[in-house]
């Protein structure tokens, strides 16, 4: 009876250690400790209000964090605008266990982005000709100027992973502003933004195609 027992006691611990050691592999596999790097293409709102800006950006991700370097175009007129940093933190890691356990998933995350706007020439129309019909009207009444800004941005997003490679990319946060908008800070006129500083709201949908791990 005895040795009955130790047998049995034997066997579940053996099964137990197989199972725990199965788990373990399991978790060092899906849990790749090596970066994969991406590319991502997306439109967004910064917060000091200067319009929607296409967004081009390499990044590199490891685990549950990413970290993206780009730059972005001025949707108005075509030209780069300025630089961008961004960095995420993803919120469920155990959707994030490996590229395919990843497909079809849902996966939320909290980030920062930085901006770096550079000087370029801007267009504010004052607000009692912004409904004109007239457009030499409102052409007339313009004032050109240049400004510049340094944003920071905090937010929160979601992913979803159609495939291994190509991830549907939105987010939404607010933001601080320090501009140098001296042509535009007057109360009669709806340019970039009325203030040099303050805080806006920010929104982003993009894109994400993976490059290689």
């Amino acid at each position: 009876m005895k040795t009955l027992i130790v047998n049995l006691v034997a066997t579940c611990i053996l099964i137990m250690n197989s199972v725990f050691v199965k788990a373990q592999d399991e978790q060092l596999i899906l849990v790749p400790d090596y970066a994969r790097y991406a590319v991502r293409i997306g439109e967004g709102l910064s917060p000091s209000g200067h319009g929607f800006n296409y967004a081009f950006d390499l990044s590199v991700e490891r685990l549950k964090k990413s970290l993206y370097l780009g730059m972005f175009i001025d949707q108005a007129d075509g030209k780069i605008a300025g630089l961008n940093l961004r960095y995420k933190h993803y919120l469920n890691q155990a959707v994030r266990r490996g590229l395919a356990s990843a497909k079809g998933k849902f996966i939320p995350y909290i980030g920062y982005k930085f901006v770096y706007r550079m000087e370029d020439n801007v267009t504010a129309v004052p607000i009692a000709f912004q409904s004109s019909k007239d457009k030499r009207l409102k052409s007339s009444a313009t004032v050109t100027g240049r400004a510049c800004s340094l944003e920071h941005t905090l937010g929160a997003g979601i992913q979803y992973h159609l495939n291994s490679r190509v991830i549907l990319d939105g987010s939404a946060g607010i933001g601080y502003f320090i501009g140098d908008l001296a042509q535009e800070n007057k109360k009669d006129f709806l340019g970039i933004s009325m203030t040099n500083s303050g805080l806006g709201l920010s929104a982003e949908m993009g894109l994400v195609i993976v490059l290689f791990n």
